[in-house]
């Protein structure tokens, strides 16, 4: 008798494909009555649906693999990105530049040369060493006798160098660098001719595909099944092959990745090759840029989002979305925002943001501080942006337009409904203010909304039963000392008028000197508003309020806009390096535009926590700078 096929084939759970498996053999009428459940053939239909579960398992994770919508590990990632013509990015040196000064034995050489490779040692952290990148020319300063360099490129690492010899009669040879976290930017390859020769090409990494020729010494860096740095190299149609017998020197630094960002110094070198060495290097505090450009491994989530776009691009910068996508692709992991934009959208170097035409601005956001330096946008701009760009616009880099959110709340709730201390209720308001600010307000063209905000405080504790809260703005410049300073200073909002006050609130700290131009000087100064001029004022004996110097600037209270043409400060209080405007605004819903961008200070959190049961109007009133309610 024929048995039926009626098995059904669509089950993957291991317990559905047994019992599949059982009903299909009590077809057999052989089999219809007998008992599975402590029988040898319950044991061979388990094995079964085992090897069936198995293969269907597997077959469903390779599936997924072939696809980067699905894939799940990150060589799969990374072998579908490169098909769209990304690469994942693998860990990245952090780098600074050093001002440097050696001693010498002798200084009969106006200049030495620092050599390539020297290493820079931490004192306070001997975890991290930084080297050169290329030959430093080092001149001498005839007052101290030192030799001095400014703008030294230090890369932080430490430098390996791996060899492999080529044998073409190997089908599977391939050059893979052996060491974790190699930063791919680092790796320089020559290529030995053989053993016995004194032959050495230096092939160089390969940016622009359409202009590699056959004979051209290029190389590629792409990542392996294992992580791992993978080179690979020409064929004799694009980029110069090798020969068997050559010798392949790679020279790498393996990274500390994130780890080594704000590394400041000062350095020492343990060593160095110059004549007549006799100390290590100083570096000035003061003047050396803190280290920066330090990644870790691409998230392979990130290439998953970024691949398709990259692909969309097809390597040109045509739309802002295509600029975004590009930088981030060469740059990303450095990157906390981007916002890109046409100048026919407005020139934010105008004062009333009036269109230009045949430019893009690109607007970065580091991950670690608030700007990044002239070298590296310029770096951005050279090496990853003009190669892409289309003739006749004109790229700029410029800085976010911070503008900082003062919020001062004052909090009425229940004692008897929380088992938090006062002191540990109000740091729970103050995180909840920073998590709702880094998650919704500090991108750019991502506007505030002030009911959204007060229900994050409303919502952080029981206990809380309302809340009153004003919201200040304020801008922080960076004025030159002792010579004088222009500044356009955009709110984003209107500027609200109190009376008579003036509309820029008085400074309680960053003050400054300042002298005006009849000689007399004076202390803890600050900026005052009369009649929509700005001038500089103080507080004499008697605590009035004196004008020092006027009309250094002017307020436009509409449109929220304060220009200053000629501030000219001699210190700042408690040698801070920023003075601050604070304003109110005429509104509390803000949105960003252009290179604007919105933030909070958590040390500037103010908050009041009050006893509903005793709490009135006049003690919440009292708590607000000024008496003035939101």
């Amino acid at each position: 008798m024929a048995i039926p096929n009626q098995i059904n084939i669509a089950e993957l759970d291991f317990d559905q494909i047994l019992q599949n498996l059982i009903a299909f053999m009590k077809l057999d009428p052989a089999f219809a009555d007998y008992d599975f459940s402590g029988s040898g053939l319950r044991m061979l239909a388990r094995t079964l649906s085992y090897a069936t579960f198995y293969i269907a398992y597997y077959l469903t994770q390779a599936t997924n693999e072939g696809f980067l919508d699905t894939a799940q590990l990150r060589s799969s990632i990374a072998s579908h990105a490169r098909m769209l013509g990304y690469d994942i990015k693998g860990t990245q040196s952090a780098r600074t530049l050093a001002n440097v000064v050696v001693q010498l034995g002798n200084t009969n050489s106006l200049e030495v040369t620092l050599p390539k490779g020297t290493q820079f040692s931490l004192a306070a952290n001997t975890q991290f060493s930084f080297y050169t990148t290329d030959d430093a020319v080092l001149t001498l300063n005839n007052t101290s006798l030192l030799y001095e360099g400014d703008g030294v490129d230090l890369v932080e690492g430490q430098p390996l160098t791996f060899r492999f010899t080529v044998d073409l009669t190997n089908p599977t040879q391939r050059f893979i660098i052996p060491n974790a976290n190699v930063d791919y930017n680092t790796i320089t390859v020559q290529v030995q001719a053989s053993q016995s020769s004194n032959v050495i090409t230096n092939f160089i990494r390969a940016q622009n595909f359409l202009a590699i020729g056959p004979t051209d010494p290029v190389f590629f860096v792409q990542e392996s099944f294992n992580g791992l740095a993978e080179l690979k190299f020409g064929n004799g149609v694009v980029g110069l092959p090798l020969q068997d017998g050559n010798i392949v020197i790679a020279n790498y630094f393996v990274s500390k990745g994130s780890l080594g960002n704000g590394i400041r110094g000062p350095f020492s070198i343990p060593s160095a090759n110059i004549a007549g060495f006799v100390r290590g290097v100083t570096v000035a505090d003061a003047n050396t840029t803190p280290s920066s450009g330090g990644a870790d491994a691409e998230d392979p989530e990130n290439a998953r989002f970024l691949a398709p776009l990259f692909f969309q691009t097809q390597n040109r910068c045509v739309t802002a979305q295509d600029y975004q996508t590009i930088i981030l692709q060469a740059f990303g992991e450095n990157i906390a925002a981007i916002n890109v934009f046409g100048g026919e959208q407005g020139d934010p170097n105008d004062p009333q943001n009036r269109p230009t035409f045949g430019k893009v601005f690109i607007v970065l956001k580091p991950t670690i501080g608030l700007v990044f330096t002239d070298s590296v946008k310029e770096n951005i701009i050279q090496n990853i942006v003009q190669p892409h760009s289309i003739v006749g616009v004109l790229p700029e880099i410029i800085d976010p337009d911070y503008t900082y959110i003062v919020v001062q709340t004052s909090v009425k709730y229940d004692p008897k409904a929380t088992t938090l201390s006062k002191l540990q209720l109000q740091s729970n308001i103050a995180n909840s203010i920073v998590t709702f600010a880094q998650a919704n307000i500090e991108k750019f063209n991502k506007a505030f909304r002030f009911s959204k905000f007060v229900r994050v405080i409303d919502d952080t504790d029981d206990a809380i039963l309302s809340s009153l809260t004003r919201l200040d703005l304020e801008k922080r410049i960076f004025p030159q000392l002792n010579v004088s300073n222009q500044f356009i200073l955009k709110f984003g909002s209107g500027i609200r008028k109190v009376g008579t006050s003036s509309v820029v609130l008085e400074a309680t700290d960053h003050r400054f000197r300042y002298t005006n131009t009849a000689g007399v000087q004076q202390e803890k100064c600050f900026f005052y508003e009369q009649n929509g001029a700005l001038h500089v004022a103080y507080r004499n004996p008697q605590n009035q309020i004196v004008i020092l110097q006027s009309n250094i600037g002017t307020v436009d209270l509409d449109n929220g806009l304060i220009t200053i043409t000629n501030f000219a400060p001699q210190a700042i209080e408690n040698d801070e390096i920023d003075v601050r405007l604070r304003i109110i605004p005429t509104v509390n819903d803000f949105t960003p535009k252009l290179n604007q961008l919105f933030t909070v200070d958590a040390t500037e959190i103010e908050v009041q926590l009050l006893n509903d049961a005793t709490a009135t109007l006049l003690d919440q009133i009292a708590f607000f700078e000024g008496g003035i309610l939101p």
